[in-house]
């Protein structure tokens, strides 16, 4: 086995290991469903960010900051537009025939260095409204290290926390005298 067919072969070894760490299901929906809300709700809500985050800042679009347990984080998404060539071969999707399809790439950086980077396949939300779907497709980058197992304890708990918090918060607001007296007078109770 020469030089190159030994490094293809680690590489292959490695992505197969981030695969069945769970890391590469776990993190596009870790950062869809929660990391890329913490900014905002930083400023607006902010019980709902997990409370093991912390230092969360949104350097530019698409890319998140935070700590967690002391160590530094920045998740960075950035999609593109890929226009299909006009000889392949298309199938309709509900009677329209797409012109394009959507590609992203979710780099992870710990410590400032980059330690992951997951390519997605992005399908767009068939109805016209509604959230768009991601599917990891391949893993081009993959350095371990303890950083691996606090992410999946993070996307094993933030679903958790975010679901609790809603649920006190809507408790909360139904038995806010004023809110009831509003609704009292607006329907005529």
């Amino acid at each position: 086995m020469n030089e190159a067919d030994e490094v293809y072969a680690e590489v292959e070894r490695r992505k197969k290991h981030a695969w069945d760490s769970g890391i590469i299901n776990r993190l596009p929906r870790l950062y869809r469903e929660y990391l890329r809300h913490y900014p905002s709700w930083l400023k607006h809500c902010p019980r709902y960010i997990h409370p093991s985050v912390t230092g969360i800042l949104e350097p530019e679009p698409g890319q998140v900051r935070f700590t967690l347990k002391g160590n530094e984080y920045v998740c960075a998404y950035k999609e593109e537009w890929i226009p299909y060539p006009v000889f392949s071969d298309i199938r309709p999707i509900q009677g329209h025939l797409p012109t394009h399809f959507i590609s992203g790439d979710l780099h992870l950086f710990f410590q400032g260095q980059k330690v992951l980077e997951i390519r997605i396949s992005v399908e767009e939300a068939r109805s016209g409204c509604g959230e768009n779907t991601w599917e990891p497709r391949d893993v081009e980058g993959f350095i371990e290290g303890p950083w691996v197992q606090d992410l999946i304890r993070l996307a094993d708990n933030a679903e958790a926390h975010y679901k609790g918090e809603a649920k006190a918060a809507e408790r909360e607001r139904g038995q806010d005298p004023k809110k009831l007296a509003d609704l009292k007078k607006r329907f005529g109770l």
